[in-house]
C-alpha cells in the first residue's frame, strides 16, 4: 500500500529563523513502513542557505538537506533512500512533519508545496470497506481559502458499482453533488459534473459518501483542486431578493450561500434547514421564491425581477 498526500502552502520562510516553516501531514493507517519519499518545492534564490528536516510519528528527525548542499536557484527536489531508510520498519500512523529553515538573512524564500509518500507492507484489510446497504463516508481536508476555479475527483473501487449504488460528493460549503455511477468501470473520473462548485471556498472537509447493495471496497479517491490565488470569494447582496433581510443574509453567508447563483442552485429544503436552525424567529420565513428570484438576479434580468417582486408578498 502507498499513502501519498500533497500540501500546497505558499508560506514565506523567515530569514535566519531556526523555527523555520513547519507543516504536518497526518497518516491514519498504522502499518509497517517499507519506504518514504518526500517531494519538495521551495522558491529561493540561494537554496544553499536552506536546511530541511523530516520528523516521523515516533519523534525521529532526519535531515534531508543542509546549508551548502544545493546550488543554483530554487529547491525543487525528491528525497528517497539515504537517511529516510531510518523510518523503515516503524509504524506509519501519526504526524509526519516537515521543517524548512533559512539560515541566512540574504533572501526570503517560499515553501510552495511538499508531498509525502509512505509505502507500507501490504495490509489484509482495505482502506475502506462497505457491504450490502451500508453507507461509507470518507473525508479529505483542504486548507486553501482561495475560491475554486476547477475541481476533479478520481474514484477507484475494487469492482464497478451496481446500478442502485449512490455516490455523493459534499463540499465544505455543504453543496452536494450526486455523481453518476459507471457500471462498466471501477475507476472513474469526474470533472464536468462539478462545475457548480466553482467560486466556492475549498477550505474544510470534503466528504465522499457511497451506498452500495453489493460487497465492494473503496480503494482510493483523489481530489484535485485548482484555485484563484489572491482573488476574494465572490458574494452578492442577497438582500436584493424579496424576503431576505440583513440577518437572513448573514445566516445564508454563514451557510456558504453567498451569491445569487449559489442560492438559485440550492435546494429549498437546504435553505429551510438554515432558517430552522436559527430558531423560531426565522422558521416563519418561506424561501420557496428565492431560487427563482436569484436566478433572475444572477442573469442580470433586473426588470423581470422587479416585476416578479411586485407580485410577491414577503418573499412568498
Amino acid at each position: 500500500m502507498k499513502y501519498s498526500k500533497k500540501r500546497i502552502l505558499n508560506k514565506e520562510i523567515p530569514d535566519e529563523n531556526y523555527s523555520g516553516v513547519f507543516d504536518t501531514i497526518k497518516v491514519h493507517r498504522n502499518l509497517t513502513v517499507k519506504a518514504v519519499e518526500v517531494h519538495l518545492d521551495v522558491q529561493h534564490k540561494v537554496p544553499s542557505e536552506l536546511a530541511v528536516e523530516l520528523t516521523g510519528p515516533d519523534g525521529l528527525t532526519v535531515t534531508l538537506d543542509g546549508p551548502g548542499k544545493d546550488t543554483g536557484k530554487d529547491l525543487i527536489k525528491q528525497y528517497s533512500g539515504d537517511v529516510l531508510t531510518q523510518f523503515v520498519g516503524k509504524k506509519s500512523a501519526g504526524n509526519w512533519s516537515l521543517r524548512v529553515i533559512d539560515t541566512s538573512k540574504s533572501d526570503v524564500g517560499m515553501l510552495n508545496h511538499w508531498t509525502l509518500h509512505v509505502q507500507t507492507r501490504n495490509s489484509k484489510k482495505s482502506e475502506i470497506f462497505f457491504g450490502s446497504d451500508t453507507a461509507i463516508n470518507s473525508t479529505q481536508v483542504c486548507h486553501s481559502k482561495h475560491p475554486i476555479s476547477e475541481v476533479k475527483i478520481d474514484v477507484t473501487t475494487s469492482k464497478a458499482l451496481d446500478a442502485k449504488a449512490k455516490l455523493i460528493l459534499e463540499s465544505p460549503a455543504g453543496t452536494e453533488i450526486a455523481l453518476p455511477v459507471d457500471q462498466s468501470r471501477r475507476s472513474v473520473s469526474y470533472h464536468k459534473q462539478l462545475q457548480k462548485l466553482v467560486g466556492e471556498s475549498p477550505k474544510g472537509k470534503w466528504k465522499l459518501s457511497v451506498v452500495s447493495q453489493t460487497n465492494v471496497q473503496l480503494e482510493r479517491w483523489k481530489l484535485n483542486l485548482k484555485t484563484l490565488q489572491n482573488v476574494p470569494l465572490a458574494q452578492d447582496d442577497l438582500t436584493k431578493i424579496e424576503g431576505i433581510g440583513p440577518k437572513i443574509k448573514g445566516l445564508l453567508y454563514a451557510g456558504g450561500i453567498k451569491t445569487f447563483s449559489k442560492l438559485a442552485d440550492t435546494e429549498i429544503q437546504n435553505v429551510k434547514a438554515i432558517l430552522d436552525a436559527a430558531g423560531p424567529r426565522y422558521q416563519m420565513h418561506d424561501p420557496s421564491s428565492w431560487p427563482r428570484q436569484s436566478q433572475l438576479a444572477a442573469n442580470g434580468k433586473w426588470d423581470e425581477l422587479a416585476k416578479l417582486q411586485d407580485i410577491l408578498d414577503g418573499g412568498k
